[in-house]
């Protein structure tokens, strides 16, 4: 192996970011710093893909909402109830309960559905990720780095050489 000195002094940086106007100024400060642009590579990452909901979880998948809780706690309180005013109303505490537990399951579900389906529409999209990977000398890595935090850096990693 025919390696000189500054090849083996080299390495590199990476980074991500998320897209905004903060990465294109920091990819023009690394260039009035010295970094060609050929030693620059910029690699926007592709969003993950919509994936239609379902309604209920599945064993598969869970997206940590449930839809059935609120129905869950209404029918029990309502199932309650319906047991206190059987006892003095002609149609019997257990059917009763039965008819609250029906009604308070059905309208917390209907009223979490309309909550969660309100709710996502309110959320905003999330930016794109772009990964940064700069080649360059073992003398600018400190300096590198402090512009790259200084301009929002999620995080980064530097491969050394390999001695």
């Amino acid at each position: 192996m025919n390696s000189t000195s500054d090849e083996s002094e080299i390495l590199h940086i990476v980074s991500s970011f998320e897209y905004s106007t903060k990465l294109e100024l920091l990819l023009l400060k690394l260039e009035e710093n010295g970094i060609p642009k050929k030693h620059i590579v910029a690699i926007p990452l592709d969003k993950k893909r919509e994936q239609k909901k379902g309604l209920f979880d599945t064993i598969h998948h869970s997206d940590g909402v449930s839809v059935v809780d609120l129905g869950f706690i209404l029918g029990m309180i309502l199932m309650l109830l319906g047991v206190i005013y059987g006892y003095i109303l002609p149609i019997g505490p257990i059917f009763l309960a039965f008819i609250g537990l029906l009604l308070g399951f059905g309208i917390g579900t209907f009223t979490k559905y309309l909550y969660l389906k309100r709710k996502k529409t309110n959320i905003t999209e999330s930016k794109t990720e772009v990964i940064l990977t700069i080649k360059c000398n073992q003398a600018n890595v400190e300096s590198i780095q402090d512009i790259l935090w200084n301009h929002n850096a999620l995080g980064i990693g530097v491969k050394f050489p390999d001695n």
